[in-house]
């Protein structure tokens, strides 16, 4: 990987502990280089460990306001001084390479995270720290695409589906049948994986060859999915939409399912998400209008917002990253590092103007992609990209904002 100066480093204390480590830093008004090594190794148990530790506890972090980088292996997160020192990850089409592919907010408050081609990973509140959770799927989901992060009935759940577009190479590159368990969600107490029928994609069934590739919830509140199947000389396809994933989907049409795909506008966008994006408009988008991407304990699904009335699909967008957590947490995030972001305790979000500050710079080439809030903790993830591909990819996690 090229340009591989030093950037941001780990200033914390961590204590190795089973499959667990502990780290604590102090909260600092900028950031700084890192310590000497001697003066970040504690010796300190991890503080007040419950009797029973799930195994899928990967880590107990606690955060300040220098960044803790994590790299997303083969074999779960590693923690790195920082993305120019992360592995010479090959390039692949996105649809197989591993990275951060979706974030929701759990009923718990715990924030979710769906790694494509391996599972999930989540944050826990524990006091003063946080628990980073990992449940791999990875045998089940290496040879497909995550192709949604959603709720369903209280529980995370991802849809994968087979990707046909990017042909696979090397050993085992042929195109695998469409996915046995096409959704699985994030059991009870983050133990496990629970495969999960969606009644709503009983229409399409597998043992016929259909694959269900997309699945998104519309401006019309209605979800929409799609069906493929594949034939010579090209893919039959089929367009649903239901207001309940739990009851069959009614047949729909590509333009239904485009227009419902549109940003909902200033008019049913909650105030804090309008105040952040209207200081992000004003910082630019080359040009481009915004559209932020937002996940929310209060939304099933991401949902797209802008400001401009007239949105259609013809317009090209420049599209951010966003979270929102009511009554008054909002954040958008550009690629280069820029955010904007307001609460909690902005009770007035109308009176109140929006922080503005920058990540750490990037590595050339790797950008950021998404934004959210682990209690109160930024958590963002990174690629680094070329063209539709994707090399190495992670998360940090940032405290003191």
């Amino acid at each position: 990987m090229a340009n591989r100066t030093a950037f941001f480093v780990l200033r914390a204390c961590i204590v190795l502990a089973g499959l667990a480590f502990a780290g604590s830093c102090s909260p600092r008004n900028r950031l700084e280089p890192a310590p000497e090594p001697a003066d970040f190794i504690s010796d300190d148990p991890v503080p007040d460990a419950p009797e029973f530790i799930p195994d899928t506890l990967l880590a107990i972090v606690r955060t300040g306001e220098t960044p803790l980088w994590f790299e997303l292996g083969r074999d779960g997160p590693v923690l790195i001084p920082g993305p120019a020192e992360a592995s010479e990850e090959p390039f692949a089409p996105w649809p197989q390479a591993r990275h951060v592919a979706g974030l929701a907010v759990d009923g718990e408050g715990r924030l979710i995270m769906a790694v494509n081609r391996d599972g999930f990973l989540a944050w826990e509140t524990r006091e003063d720290r946080l628990g980073l959770y990992r449940v791999s799927g990875r045998e089940a989901w290496d040879p497909y695409t995550a192709a949604s992060l959603f709720m369903y009935r209280g529980m995370p759940a991802v849809l994968l589906y087979r990707d046909t577009f990017f042909p696979r190479e090397g050993e085992g590159a042929e195109t695998p049948a469409a996915p046995a368990v096409r959704v699985w969600g994030l059991g009870a107490g983050l133990l496990g994986m629970e495969e999960t029928e969606i009644p709503a994609f009983a229409a399409l069934p597998q043992m016929d060859g259909w694959d269900v590739d997309a699945l998104s919830l519309g401006n019309d509140g209605f979800w929409y999915y799609r069906g493929v199947r594949q034939r010579v000389p090209g893919p039959e396809i089929w367009y649903f939409r239901t207001e309940d994933l739990s009851v069959l989907g009614a047949p729909s049409s590509v333009g239904v399912f485009r227009a419902a795909m549109l940003p909902y506008t200033e008019q049913d966008m909650p105030q804090p998400i309008r105040a952040v994006l209207e200081e992000a408009e004003h910082a630019g988008g080359n040009g481009k209008p915004l559209v932020a991407a937002v996940v929310s304990p209060d939304f099933s699904a991401r949902r797209y917002f802008a400001l401009q009335k007239d949105a259609s699909r013809e317009q090209e967008f420049l599209e951010l990253a966003g979270f929102y957590r009511p009554p008054d947490t909002a954040a958008v995030l550009f690629p280069g590092g820029q955010v904007f972001f307001t609460g909690p305790g902005a009770a007035t979000v109308g009176t109140v103007s929006p922080k503005a500050f920058t990540l750490p710079v990037l590595p050339e080439g790797f950008v950021y992609t998404r934004i959210g809030f682990a209690d109160s903790v930024l958590i963002v993830s990174w690629e680094e990209q070329q063209d539709w591909q994707i090399g190495a990819a992670g998360f940090m996690a940032l405290n003191g904002l």
